[in-house]
């Protein structure tokens, strides 16, 4: 049996920060989110929080710019 990888292939869960680092926007807006709106869940195990991938995907779609981007994208591919 081989040795386990350093680095998994593909994350299931990241952190606040890690989230706020591949969106490149604020953690406050994580935090808000997740305590303040309730739009986006956030599990707890043990001392960390963790936010689901295919969560953060859902939610991201629902963003005003990721709406726009893709009503632009849809029109540019119908010319």
């Amino acid at each position: 049996m081989g040795r386990p990888r350093l680095k998994r292939l593909f994350p299931i869960a990241l952190s606040f920060d890690a989230v706020a680092e591949a969106l490149q926007i604020p953690r406050h807006v994580i935090h808000d989110a997740i305590y303040t709106t309730a739009e986006l869940r956030a599990f707890e195990c043990g001392q960390c929080r963790r936010v689901l991938v295919e969560d953060l995907v859902a939610w991201v779609k629902t963003w005003p710019r990721a709406a726009i981007a893709r009503k632009i994208k849809r029109s540019k591919s119908n010319d």
